[in-house]
């Protein structure tokens, strides 16, 4: 299967660069991490995801109709067609390429370059928590596929988690920049604020004491409230014109649907952080934030039964959820034990992976089909 060959290349490369001991070794090896997986989502055929079809009709063909005209024109065009979205750095990138070259692999090539990119750089500036090269082998084996089909909301994602790193350091304004140009690709990227939000209620004025009763409390209330005010607030926004009304759909709609298998699977990983929750602490610093980060995930998945694609808005919280499965397997204190559990959750997402994307076909990514356009 060609998607697990690119996945093993890539975390291999990106392995190599996490013990390389120059910067020209780390890039290089870097470059290489990132053009395999970028490659495989840009040479793909245009059948290979649902909304890769969609894209080519709805917005790269109409790119390339406006391409006589001024990139301003062109923009109020597309936000007048889409019926008043905001996401214009998406529209700019499309109608940028689309003036360079009428070839869709280049545009596709470009999205998933931001998108691996983002989080390789996200993971890299979060390898004191977990080792980068394997937060990347669970992005590939439980988001990848995904992304080749919700491309815009993932560029939103991985920019927010490139960013996250900026939270630690107390580097909140320039947080927030990124969390607004991930806006202004889509825009769900506007819930990248929920973990700094998150972040501050533990950790007022970034002090790294122990996390008081009253904050964890706190957060909890917060994320619960979040959950069941979540429509509410979006039927406000929508009102206000800040949302577009698009989104009414979605509320609307009766077509919810989520993975039961992905509720057993983050129950039975807080269960794991709690057997382990005293070696968690003493591993990372900010150990509840990122507890309180997969809380917020399992809480924000039940959106997925309320709201149709409800899963999306919890999207925003499963990047930093796969860092906590970085450092839940760094937990065991025996070497042997640390093996044992690295390789338990790599062979339960591969099952994963295997009985999402390969078996029921979730994305519609599998059999893969190169294009090349000469």
């Amino acid at each position: 299967m060609i998607y697990l060959v690119c996945f093993a290349l890539s975390v291999f490369f990106a392995y190599l660069a996490k013990k390389a001991q120059n910067r020209i070794n780390f890039i290089v090896f870097s470059i290489l991490s990132i053009a395999v997986t970028t490659l495989l989502a840009g040479l793909r055929d245009i059948t290979i995801g649902i909304d890769t079809s969609n894209y080519y009709v709805n917005t790269w063909s109409k790119a390339l109709i406006l391409r006589e005209y001024s990139l301003w024109e062109y923009l109020q065009l597309y936000i007048v067609g889409s019926r008043g979205r905001v996401e214009v750095l998406f529209a700019l990138l499309v109608g940028i390429v689309a003036r360079i070259t009428a070839d869709y692999q280049v545009f596709l090539t470009l999205v998933h370059l931001i998108i691996v990119s983002c989080v390789y750089i996200g993971a890299f500036r979060m390898r004191k928590h977990a080792e980068p090269d394997f937060v990347m082998l669970l992005f590939y084996l439980l988001y990848y596929n995904y992304s080749l089909n919700i491309s815009r909301q993932y560029i939103a994602m991985a920019i927010v988690f490139a960013a996250v790193a900026d939270i630690e350091r107390g580097k909140f304004f320039r947080y927030i920049v990124f969390t607004l140009i991930a806006f202004l690709f889509h825009n769900t990227g506007i819930i990248g604020l929920a973990p700094m939000l998150v972040y501050l209620i533990l950790y007022p004025r970034n002090q790294m004491k122990n996390v008081t009763m009253l904050r964890k409390i706190t957060a909890c209330v917060i994320i619960v409230g979040a959950v069941f005010a979540f429509v509410p607030m979006v039927r406000v926004l929508i009102n206000m014109g800040i949302l577009s009304r698009k989104y009414l759909y979605y509320l609307n709609s009766d077509q919810t649907s989520s993975y039961k298998l992905v509720f057993v699977f983050l129950f039975t990983e807080i269960i794991g952080v709690a057997i382990f929750w005293r070696n968690f602490q003493k591993y990372d610093r900010i150990a509840n934030f990122f507890l309180f980060c997969s809380i917020s995930f399992v809480l924000l998945y039940e959106l997925a039964t309320m709201i149709a694609y409800g899963k999306r808005v919890a999207a925003y919280f499963s990047l930093l959820n796969i860092v906590s499965l970085g450092i839940l397997e760094k937990c065991p204190r025996l070497a042997g034990n640390k093996i044992i559990v690295r390789t338990g959750i790599v062979v339960v997402l591969l099952i994963y992976w295997i009985y999402v994307f390969f078996l029921r076909n979730a994305s519609e990514t599998v059999p893969y089909i190169f294009c090349f356009q000469f």
